[in-house]
């Protein structure tokens, strides 16, 4: 990995800074493997078949979905966020159904030698972290490691949604921690560029504790649909979430659900 690359920063030098975003969407992993159940039940994605979680984080993903019935490899290039993963599929009891892989998702095609996928999962916009050329070769190594019919499923921030961000800023709380995003979209390259500053309350004000920098190349949705149908790959739906609600023009995110061409 590029020793500058932000992934590292983020992901590897400091996980910690990024976990409580983790943490926070723990809450709703649940309902979004309701609507994951439903397109695996709809196209033939049998219970016991095997999905790849592909930048899994702490597994919130995996693990709901091993509680269903499903056998689940997550790969994530954070060792720490993969520890509290195992952690948690130990105690809820489906450790037999989860295991959890460190590694770099730009080279997954030599992780599982012999070993296919019935559905691949790559959410929140973990596709995008590198470049056009990056994008397609990860879609086409997860192509190479499906079953015949695989499904894949894909969910990225819209690109109409970034450049709506460009120039913003929020400000977040939480446990004590301000976390300030700033955000600028650059046009020419289409990247959302972040800049998260974190600040943690020392009497009456705040003290600074780190920043983090965040750089996301975003897809139109005919630019997604086109990439994923070069890897090898037949569209079949388009969602807006992952509850299932369809995908419009305005729509914050696009889910891409496809299937390994024949």
């Amino acid at each position: 990995m590029n020793a500058n690359h932000w992934t590292r920063e983020v992901f590897l030098e400091h996980p910690e800074m990024f976990l409580p975003l983790l943490e926070d969407r723990l809450s709703r992993a649940r309902e979004q493997v309701d609507g994951l159940v439903k397109l695996f039940e709809r196209y033939g994605v049998e219970h016991g078949s095997m999905v790849l979680d592909l930048a899994c984080g702490i597994g919130r993903h995996s693990i709901e979905l091993a509680l269903r019935g499903y056998n689940i490899i997550g790969v994530d290039i954070s060792l720490d966020y993969l520890g509290i993963a195992e952690r948690e599929s130990d105690r809820k009891g489906v450790s037999d159904h989860c295991r959890f892989v460190g590694g770099d998702m730009r080279s997954i095609g030599s992780f599982f030698e012999g070993q296919l996928f019935s559905s691949s999962l790559s959410l929140f916009t973990s596709l995008g972290y590198y470049d056009d050329e990056t994008d397609l070769s990860i879609l086409r190594q997860i192509n190479h490691l499906s079953l015949d019919g695989g499904l894949l499923i894909v969910h990225i921030m819209c690109k109409k949604h970034a450049e709506s961000l460009d120039g913003k800023r929020k400000l977040r709380k939480n446990n004590g921690i301000l976390r300030i995003e700033d955000s600028i979209y650059d046009e020419k390259t289409s990247r959302l560029k972040s800049r998260w500053t974190f600040l943690k309350e020392k009497g009456k004000g705040y003290k600074k504790i780190g920043v983090l920098h965040f750089e996301n190349r975003l897809y139109t949705y005919k630019e997604l649909s086109e990439m994923i149908k070069l890897a090898g790959w037949d569209h079949l739906e388009s969602f807006s979430d992952l509850k299932l609600n369809p995908f419009e023009g305005g729509s914050k995110y696009v889910v891409l659900l496809s299937r390994k061409a024949d």
